[in-house]
C-alpha cells in the first residue's frame, strides 16, 4: 500500500471516528438524531399549551419557533440529559429555541448542552451546581436584571479574557439580589491570601438594596466578611460565624 493510501485510508477513519462521536454526543444529550432541521428566527413565540397534543409536545407545531418556558429543570437519571419544562418531558432539537422566563434549575446536566438550544433568558431565579461555563453562556444566563435568586455550588464561571470570575464580581452583574448561595470550589482560592483579598473586595461593593439571605458553603480560610456583613444588619448570613457581634456595653 503506498504512502497516499495509507494517508486516505488514515484520513476516512478519521472522519468516521468524528461521525461516531457526534451520534454518541447526540444520543447522551436527548437529542433528536433523526431531524436535521436548523432553527430560522420566525419571531414567533409559542407557550407550551399552544404546542401539547394528546398530554405531550407535538414538534411539528414547535417547528421554527421560540417556546417561552416559565421554569426549566434537569432530572437527575442514568441517562444524563433529561430536561423538563413547566412539567414536561422535553426533547432538545435543533428546529426550535426555548425562551427561559422565570427559573432555571441544573444540578446535574451540563448547562452549556441546554444553552445551545436557548434563544434568551429573562430569569429570576437561576440554580447551578457543579457547572462550568464560559462568559458567553454567562451573559445569556445573567442577561436580565430581573434576577433575584442565585444559587452557585461549586461553579466556575470564566469571563471575557478565559479569567475565573470570584465571588464579588459574580455579584456586581445581580444588583436586584435577595437572596444569594454560594459554595466555594475547594480549588477556589491559591492561598489565605488570595482569600483575604476577595472578601475585602466584597466590602468595597455598592449596597444592595433588596438583599434578604445571604448564605456561604466551604468557607476557606482566609476569608472574612466583616465590612461586608455590617452594612446588611437585617439580612440572614451563614455560616453564623461569619457575623460581626456587637460589642456589649458594660
Amino acid at each position: 500500500m503506498s504512502n497516499s493510501e495509507l494517508q486516505s485510508l488514515v484520513k476516512t477513519k478519521d472522519i468516521k471516528i468524528k461521525q461516531m462521536e457526534e451520534e454518541i454526543r447526540r444520543l447522551s444529550f436527548g437529542i433528536d438524531t433523526a431531524e436535521d432541521e436548523s432553527f430560522t428566527n420566525s419571531g414567533v413565540f409559542v407557550k407550551l399549551q399552544d404546542v401539547i397534543v394528546d398530554s405531550k409536545i407535538d414538534y411539528e407545531l414547535l417547528s421554527q419557533k421560540i417556546l417561552n418556558v416559565k421554569t426549566c429543570e434537569d432530572i437527575p437519571t442514568k441517562n444524563s440529559n433529561v430536561w423538563v419544562a413547566d412539567g414536561k418531558y422535553i426533547t432538545l432539537k435543533r428546529s426550535y429555541q426555548i425562551y427561559l422566563e422565570k427559573e432555571l434549575f441544573c444540578r446535574e446536566n451540563d448547562v452549556s448542552t441546554l444553552l445551545e438550544y436557548v434563544y434568551g433568558c429573562n430569569l429570576t431565579k437561576l440554580v447551578l451546581i457543579n457547572q462550568e461555563i464560559c462568559f458567553k453562556e454567562y451573559q445569556k444566563l445573567l442577561a436580565s436584571e430581573r434576577i433575584e435568586e442565585v444559587e452557585f455550588r461549586r461553579v466556575q464561571v470564566m469571563g471575557e479574557y478565559d479569567e475565573l470570575l470570584r465571588i464579588d464580581e459574580i455579584l456586581k452583574d445581580v444588583p436586584n439580589i435577595q437572596k444569594f448561595d454560594y459554595e466555594f470550589r475547594d480549588d477556589e482560592f491559591k492561598d489565605r491570601n488570595a482569600a483575604r483579598k476577595t472578601s475585602k473586595k466584597l466590602g468595597k461593593l455598592q449596597p444592595f438594596p433588596n438583599l434578604r439571605v445571604f448564605h456561604l458553603f466551604n468557607l476557606q480560610k482566609g476569608f472574612k466578611l466583616g465590612k461586608f456583613i455590617k452594612k446588611y444588619p437585617d439580612v440572614d448570613f451563614y455560616p453564623p460565624k461569619c457575623v460581626v457581634e456587637t460589642p456589649k456595653v458594660e
